[in-house]
């Protein structure tokens, strides 16, 4: 029993040095994984991310260790924080069916992986947030799926030109009514943060061009949000309704899946739009007569305070008339 004590603790310092030896070198493990080809499979080894199924860092033989039956490849997503992720529409699915995801949360994360095909020469790594990455044993949906969300798929194209590439079914999506992904080439919702934090970013460059390509936005067909949409503009495609809905499915699912939103003051109207809806409220502003006696009030407020520098302007003025009186008569 005391040899086994032993072991343990000599084991448990061991793991604790990794720990603070990759604290301090994870960066340069990191870069080494991108810039040093010939040793990229053994430093791969050495590399810990956020674990969706243990909670904490773990390696990537570990996470292979615990693959779910019928699966074949690591899945992954990038973004801000491990808390972001794990709320993130584009992992429902997998945790739902139990697929563990690594969470990359340090900003060379992505770029790492990016440099490496597969772990250990047999597992690929697939991104969750780029379009066509699917679960093991993910099938097709159904004809009759597609064919019933084909004219609202076309209507989002076709309203949304300027910014969505793709409008497409999802089978990745269970709780959420959108979600966004980027081509396979394209830049990761993470990597536009990291370019737009660049202080030398320049949205006329490469980058910048690649930060505005349109993107895929995917629809959840048994959420009841998508479902009402579909009904909408299936009775009419002008629907303003419809198209105020459609815009703000857009925007959450970019901000659910680590994008930006643009048009901020445009997204919050909508929402103000819909609160007041569901408060029987006739308008999301103030009225005529409420903004007319604040108009009132900055106006007395203004006059008030040229009438309290005009006073202060005349006190000045006497101020100065009596030194010149003193310093007359003191030259008496």
């Amino acid at each position: 029993d005391d040899d086994d004590d032993d072991d343990e603790a000599a084991e448990k310092p061991t793991v604790d040095c990794f720990d603070k030896f990759y604290e301090t070198y994870a960066t340069n493990i990191k870069l080494g994984v991108i810039e040093d080809a010939s040793n990229r499979a053994r430093l791969s080894k050495l590399l810990k991310f956020h674990s969706s199924k243990t909670g904490e860092p773990t390696f990537l033989a570990d996470y292979v260790e615990r693959m779910a039956d019928g699966q074949e490849d690591v899945y992954y997503l990038g973004g801000e924080s491990v808390t972001a992720l794990d709320g993130s529409p584009l992992v429902e699915r997998a945790k739902r069916r139990g697929i563990e995801v690594l969470y990359m949360v340090d900003p060379i994360d992505e770029y790492a992986l990016q440099h490496m095909t597969k772990f250990d020469g047999k597992y690929a790594l697939k991104n969750l947030g780029k379009e066509g990455t699917k679960l093991p044993g993910e099938k097709e949906l159904d004809d009759d799926a597609k064919q019933r969300f084909d004219k609202l798929l076309s209507w989002y194209k076709l309203k949304f030109a300027d910014k969505v590439e793709k409008a497409v079914l999802s089978a990745r999506l269970t709780t959420s009514p959108s979600a966004i992904v980027t081509t396979q080439w394209g830049y990761s919702a993470r990597q536009e943060q990291i370019i737009r934090a660049q202080a030398l970013g320049d949205p006329s460059s490469k980058q910048g061009f690649m930060m505005n390509a349109k993107r895929t936005i995917e629809l959840n067909p048994i959420h009841p949000i998508v479902q009402a949409l579909n009904e909408l503009v299936a009775a009419d495609e002008n629907d303003a309704k419809a198209v105020a809905i459609a815009e703000t499915v857009y925007d959450t699912a970019l901000l659910t899946s680590g994008f930006v939103v643009e048009d901020t003051a445009a997204f919050a109207a909508r929402v103000n739009k819909i609160l007041a809806d569901n408060l029987a409220l006739d308008a999301a502003e103030p009225d005529e007569d409420a903004l007319a006696e604040l108009d009132a009030r900055d106006a007395a407020a203004d006059d008030d305070e040229e009438r309290d520098e005009d006073e202060e302007v005349d006190e000045l003025d006497e101020d100065e008339a009596e030194v010149d009186v003193d310093d007359a008569k003191t030259e008496l």
